[in-house]
């Protein structure tokens, strides 16, 4: 029997997504981030049994990495993750340490933003959430524009490293209590918006888009069933990127 004291997905989303991140945000090359620190302070304020884990990470055929994290609050998990890279926002083969634990943190913030904290701060951003090491960047240097390249072998995790982190166990969770179904309209066009960005800036592989369809049909579906305007602007995203992986697999067997 579930335990009355457990928030629901929908209690958790509706309470970190209230919270005021005005005052904990900063400005850089054009966009607003949330620290780490700030980000899980306003996190322990509001959920103190709050916990997260870094899985494996990826190192792509070009060798730069993609890092993992999971945060859970009570028995509910949400996963996030980001290529590690340089203050232009792009990936860094063979990242060192340092590089490696900024994009960490990064990560960490957007993975708390999943459960509702700092979320509309993604909304209109290219690349939403930042929280990069202040002293390291070089902010005289000229913004650029950089889109993601699709990576041409299946991304591998070594086996070293895989052995030497502990995954977190899985977590289930109540489908009746999902956040997306305490969606508005309003609520609605924000996830969609950030599955919009992530889909453009993020996902380099047609195995990438497949998973991160998959790892949200539920709340797909029920966007589609309720707010099919909504959802339309995400399927045309979709479309676009699976036509583009179409393409380069064309050109690679030309």
């Amino acid at each position: 029997m579930e335990n009355a004291a457990q928030p629901t997905l929908a209690e958790i989303w509706s309470k970190l997504y209230a919270i005021d991140c005005q005052e904990s945000t900063k400005k850089k090359n054009g966009l607003t981030y949330l620290s780490w620190n700030a980000a899980w302070k306003l996190l322990m304020e509001n959920y103190p049994q709050a916990h997260f884990e870094f899985e494996p990470i990826e190192v792509h055929a070009d060798q730069s990495q993609t890092v993992h994290c999971v945060v859970v609050i009570g028995s509910y998990a949400r996963r996030m993750w980001l290529p590690v890279m340089d203050y232009k926002n792009k990936s860094i083969p063979n990242p060192n340490a340092k590089d490696v634990s900024d994009s960490k943190m990064r990560c960490l913030v957007k993975c708390i933003a999943m459960f509702g904290l700092g979320f509309h701060i993604y909304q209109g951003q290219v690349q939403p959430e930042d929280t990069w090491n202040d002293d390291s960047a070089d902010l005289s240097a000229p913004e650029e524009v950089v889109k993601a390249a699709p990576v041409a072998a299946k991304p591998e995790v070594p086996k070293k490293t895989a052995a030497k982190q502990k995954a977190p166990a899985p977590v289930v969770e109540d489908d009746e209590d999902e956040f997306y179904l305490a969606f508005d309209e309003a609520g609605a066009t924000t996830w969609v918006e950030a599955m919009i960005d992530t889909i453009k800036t993020m996902i380099e592989t047609k195995k990438g888009l497949r998973g991160i369809y998959d790892a949200n049909l539920k709340c797909i579906d029920h966007i589609k069933n309720k707010f099919p305007e909504i959802y339309a602007r995400l399927r045309v995203v979709m479309e676009e990127k699976q036509n583009f992986f179409k393409q380069q697999a064309s050109k690679e067997t030309a």
